[in-house]
């Protein structure tokens, strides 16, 4: 877990962050998702609210650079309902990079497609 202190400063919360772009997460009704993206002071924040369930087991938070897919981390997570998650992104990217967010839970096959994405300058 100490690899992620570095790329992800992660605080469970009530703030609620200024949404650049938003995307429910409607595609199977076993995970039903708010996923906001903003940036502030050049860095990219994302903000996760799970308005289903429990989740029954955990999911890989997983960050990408967008252009390419590549993987910047990952992260487990396991979500109670209405729960909201943030996560700050600073290392590993560049200043102009476009960042998505695809979480992965572990309970079930869901299609891979970016839940968020942002680009901060």
């Amino acid at each position: 877990m100490t690899v992620f202190r570095g790329i992800f400063a992660a605080v469970v919360s009530l703030v609620l962050l200024t949404t650049a772009f938003s995307v429910r997460a409607a595609d199977v009704s076993s995970l039903n998702l708010n996923v906001n993206a903003d940036c502030q002071n050049g860095i990219a924040l994302f903000q996760i609210v799970n308005k289903g369930d429990r989740w029954p087991d955990s999911a890989m938070l997983n960050i990408y650079r967008a252009v390419d897919r590549t993987l910047i981390n990952r992260r487990r997570l396991r979500m109670a309902k209405d729960q909201q998650a943030s996560f700050r992104v600073s290392k590993g990217t560049r200043p102009g990079d476009q960042l998505a967010i695809y979480i992965e839970p572990n309970w079930y096959k869901r299609e891979f497609r970016f839940d968020g994405l942002v680009s901060c300058r």
